[in-house]
């Protein structure tokens, strides 16, 4: 019973796939620096594409997540003015997505500028 479940258990998403899902090359091992707007607006970009999957969009905030994480552990620090610019309100794109499933084309975008 307990091999069932440890062989259900998901696997932390590996940093160059987090980049290939993204679309970027990963910055050389050497490189001093990120562009962080080079890697928010690709994940904001991607995100808002596939608005209408819920497990594409997980796929590109997970590939983001394991990118922030790692550069976090490489010491790199995440400017906090990309953090804030990039948030994603999930409620509002839920209510959105509900919305368009349920045929009401007149529900505006809920989200939060």
């Amino acid at each position: 019973m307990m091999g069932d479940v440890a062989k259900n258990r998901v696997q932390p998403m590996a940093l160059n796939e987090a980049f290939k899902i993204l679309g970027l090359e990963p910055p050389a091992k050497e490189s001093k620096e990120v562009n962080y707007e080079k890697i928010y607006e690709q994940f904001r970009r991607l995100h808002e594409k596939n608005e209408l999957s819920f497990y594409l969009q997980s796929k590109v905030y997970r590939a983001k997540e394991c990118i922030d994480a790692e550069l976090q552990k490489q010491g790199f620090e995440i400017p906090p003015e990309f953090v804030e610019r990039y948030k994603i309100d999930y409620e509002a794109d839920v209510a959105k997505l509900q919305a368009q499933q349920s045929g009401n084309s007149n529900v505006e975008n809920p989200k939060k500028e």
